[in-house]
């Protein structure tokens, strides 16, 4: 549910938060066995820690002022089994804040996003990340994109680093894409790093209609777990996809 104007909007409910919409437009695997996540907004062995959609959610975003653009949001606690009140202290300390800060305009998009989940990581801990992402379109016809994401999950050796890069060329109704992501080690802890790179196609057969095909894999190090969005993993092995779909979009726009 929400309200717009000249002053922005406000949204109120289950909704993407700041952080994870201020690079979605980076992410041009998004929702197949290829998307970002499987190293943007996760930690070894945990999906999508940050990135992701919170209940409860209040966000108000403003209006374009010539390609500059913010948002900021506040998810209320989520008790997660009932909605039955009182919550338990710890329980109620566990909202989150979400802020980004955005320029779009032409060819050049940058991008700078920060969550904090209070109370929600390891041993009690706040989990917090922070990222800067930017894309730049070269003739119309091929953009290059990043992203570097810093996070914590609390507790000791919980921080990591992760880069992610891609390329899209379009030839007439055809798309090529290449993505690599790479999460480096959480803390001092030795082989918790991983590499993820995809690959894929994806041609238009219509204004709405598209098919793709995409092979993604995911790199573990010999004590890392991260894996291709959708997939189940194994401690220390590679994890791979090949897959074939249509994407069909009903909108009326």
């Amino acid at each position: 549910m929400g309200l717009g104007g000249n002053f922005g909007q406000v949204i109120l409910g289950r909704f993407d938060s700041p952080y994870k919409k201020a690079t979605s437009k980076l992410d041009v695997f998004t929702d197949t066995r290829g998307d970002y996540n499987a190293i943007v907004g996760s930690m070894n062995g945990s999906k999508e820690v940050f990135d992701k959609r919170h209940s409860n959610n209040i966000v108000y975003m403003t209006p374009d002022m010539n390609g500059f653009s913010a948002s900021a949001g506040y998810a209320l606690a989520d008790n997660g089994t009932d909605d039955d009140l009182p919550m338990t202290t710890a329980q109620s300390d566990k909202d989150v804040y979400a802020l980004n800060a955005s320029y779009d305009a032409g060819p050049l998009f940058v991008t700078a996003a920060y969550e904090s989940q209070n109370a929600a990581g390891t041993g009690g801990d706040d989990r917090s990340a922070m990222k800067l992402g930017g894309s730049y379109t070269i003739a119309g016809a091929t953009t290059i994109g990043g992203v570097w994401e810093g996070a914590d999950r609390g507790g000791a050796n919980g921080d990591r680093d992760a880069f992610y890069l891609n390329a899209t060329h379009k030839i007439g109704a055809t798309t090529l894409a290449a993505g690599i992501g790479v999460a480096g080690e959480e803390g001092s802890v030795a082989d918790t790093g991983a590499s993820h790179y995809t690959l894929a196609a994806f041609h238009k057969l219509s204004k709405s209609t598209e098919v793709y095909a995409l092979y993604s894999l995911v790199s573990n190090d010999a004590s890392a777990a991260y894996t291709v969005v959708g997939v189940s993993g194994v401690t220390g092995e590679d994890v791979s996809s090949l897959s074939f779909g249509i994407n069909h979009n009903f909108s009326s726009k």
